[in-house]
């Protein structure tokens, strides 16, 4: 059992086994101002948190406001719902501890801000979509599709679903909260026209996917989005999206002959002047 405490009133903890909990509360009861505790490598009956040996710990009225479990074995509660509304919790991050599913009863942390789920074994999320959740990682799962409560936050800015197993979005009505979209590194074949339904997007990462082509036509008038494509196959160029698409692929072939380094496969086209497009393209392909 190792803990190391510092100014900052953060905790660090690794190794907490099942014979060690009560040694951890005890220490957590010595230090009344903790605001954020990082656990790793430890089996875990979440939450507890001084539930049964220190009642001032228990969530419902401690002063912790982040809470970062990762790399180790989560036993979720039975009785969670026993609990009242968890107030103090802002962020909480349960990456790389190989989650299989997340109970509904999440939520009871009313005021949550960021919940980051990084690399676990989900398929199926659901969770309630009230929560005042501003940024969402989801990134490194086994999502075919986007949970449903997701496009019904009311606060989400910030949603990450890099790596995962996605053909497309599934939402059907406006979005005017969210901004940032991370699809990187899934199975979509273009860019979805539903990109339309969000107002307040101001950038799409759709990098590493298995677009083949553009569509101009989807994009309306208005929209200031901003995304990026590189590592697809698009085939052929794309005039008019200058405003918006930020990274192409350069086909492998060109790739190669213009700048000798197979690892360059994209155009950044915020470059100003498109100095960093390859010579041997023609310049009418990106006008």
């Amino acid at each position: 059992l190792f803990f190391k405490d510092n100014v900052e009133r953060s905790l660090e903890v690794k190794n907490i086994g099942k014979d060690d909990e009560s040694k951890f509360f005890y220490f957590l009861n010595l230090r009344t101002s903790i605001k954020e505790i990082k656990i790793q490598n430890s089996q875990i009956l979440f939450p507890s948190f001084g539930a049964r040996y220190f009642p001032k710990y228990n969530l419902d009225n401690s002063t912790i406001e982040k809470i970062t479990i990762n790399e180790s074995e989560i036993v979720f509660r039975d009785n969670f719902e026993d609990y009242n509304r968890i107030k103090s919790i802002i962020g909480l991050d349960l990456s790389y501890n190989n989650i299989i599913s997340i109970p509904i009863h999440f939520k009871r942390f009313y005021n949550i801000e960021y919940l980051y789920l990084k690399r676990n074994k989900l398929k199926s999320l659901d969770l309630n979509y009230d929560l005042r959740l501003k940024d969402l990682d989801l990134s490194e799962n086994e999502f075919t599709k986007i949970p449903d409560f997701v496009f019904a936050l009311k606060f989400l800015l910030k949603l990450n679903l890099n790596s995962n197993e996605l053909t497309e979005l599934s939402i059907t009505k406006e979005n005017r909260c969210l901004e940032y979209l991370y699809l990187v590194n899934n199975k979509f074949s273009k860019i979805p026209i539903e990109i339309n339904y969000f107002r307040s997007l101001k950038h799409l990462a759709l990098d590493s996917n298995k677009i083949v082509e553009i569509n101009v036509n989807i994009f309306k008038e208005d929209l200031s989005l901003k995304i990026t494509l590189s590592s697809n196959d698009i085939i052929g160029a794309c005039p008019g999206l200058e405003k918006n698409i930020l990274t192409l692929p350069i086909p492998k072939d060109i790739s190669e002959k213009a700048t000798g380094n197979k690892k360059n496969e994209s155009i950044d086209l915020k470059v100003e002047g498109g100095s960093n497009v390859p010579l041997i393209i023609e310049k009418k392909e990106f006008e």
